[in-house]
């Protein structure tokens, strides 16, 4: 309708009808629309920048240092600068920190102070007990240990008057004195105390009593799961070594980690406890922030961080607490 209207007035004007000036004047401010000025936005405020390359670099770099020093207690007098700066490269193209943490703990370097250390102090063991029943309690699938399957373990201790039943002693000794002789295939017929066999004594016993079993309600009740797992692990690790321990409490609360990855919610709150409950320790973790006992600042950075970040925090928790006791 507007621009039918604009060609009829135009038709007007330029056909010679002569209307008064001020008429005109309003006939071309009302076909003439109103320029539309563009307001410039300055793009630059609501961009923001990739952090640039040698900040990463950078970053990587103190990562790399810290967890150098970590792992290995400045035991260490010279990591060679090629393995460095090959480290760094593949940090810088990629590589996780997880991986890089591995391929330092499976190194020669690491096994060999794994290898060679002596026994860990006793409040690194009751640390370490204290810490693995703290994790393993409610894992769906927490690694099960043995003897056997610990590596770099030293023989265990026996006390005095017992030794260990596969190995004796020279002399032979079992438990109170008892002697371990070869009866052949077929068996010893009788155990020898001292130099001198005594015949066998009759002795009057009294009726075994009759013991009832507990019922299943009271031994549910009687159990202690995060205890039976404190016990195991110190049956297990009793006489281990520092870079033992620390191996092994670092490579579980990873796997106690990969079992919440799926749960972000709960994986935010473990976070926030375990952090909260380990700063209490009194132990420098190299940052005003990391020593902080905030629940709500570890809360909101488990949800902003990176998985592998958050790992990494976890186990440089670990691996300062354990170097401290030494």
């Amino acid at each position: 309708m507007k621009k039918i209207l604009t060609i009829i007035i135009l038709s007007s004007i330029f056909s010679g009808c002569n209307y008064p000036e001020p008429i005109k004047d309003l006939l071309r401010l009302w076909i003439s629309p109103t320029p539309v000025v563009k307001k410039e936005v300055n793009e630059e405020v609501h961009k923001i920048e990739p952090p640039s390359d040698s900040a990463i670099t950078m970053s990587n770099a103190e990562i790399l240092k810290e967890m150098i020093q970590d792992i290995f207690q400045n035991q260490l007098v010279e990591f060679q600068k090629s393995t460095f700066n090959s480290l760094m490269s593949s940090m810088n193209q990629g590589a996780s920190i997880e991986g890089l943490y591995h391929g330092l703990i499976v190194g020669e370097e690491y096994r060999d102070l794994e290898s060679k250390s002596s026994k860990a102090s006793p409040e690194v063991i009751k640390y370490f007990v204290s810490e693995m029943s703290e994790l393993q309690l409610g894992m769906k699938s927490p690694t099960i240990f043995s003897k056997e399957s610990v590596k770099n373990l030293q023989t265990i201790d026996y006390p005095v008057g017992l030794a260990d039943p596969k190995n004796p002693d020279e002399s032979g000794v079992l438990m109170g004195g008892a002697e371990i002789k070869d009866f052949g295939k077929d068996g010893p017929d009788s155990l020898v105390f001292g130099d001198e066999e005594k015949p066998e004594q009759k002795v009057k016993t009294s009726p075994t009593p009759i013991i009832k079993p507990l019922s299943k309600e009271v031994q549910e009740l009687t159990k202690n799961p995060k205890q039976e797992i404190a016990d195991l692990m110190l049956k297990n690790f009793a006489n281990a070594n520092q870079y033992t321990i620390k191996r092994v409490l670092c490579e579980e609360v990873m796997n106690k980690m990969e079992e919440l990855k799926r749960l972000p919610s709960e994986l935010a709150k473990w976070y926030a406890d375990f952090m909260v409950r380990t700063a209490k320790s009194n132990v420098d973790f190299g940052h005003p922030q990391r020593n902080s006992a905030d629940y709500s600042f570890y809360y909101n950075l488990a949800n902003i961080k990176s998985f592998d970040r958050l790992k990494w925090e976890a186990v440089n928790r670990y691996q300062r607490i354990l170097n401290h006791f030494n």
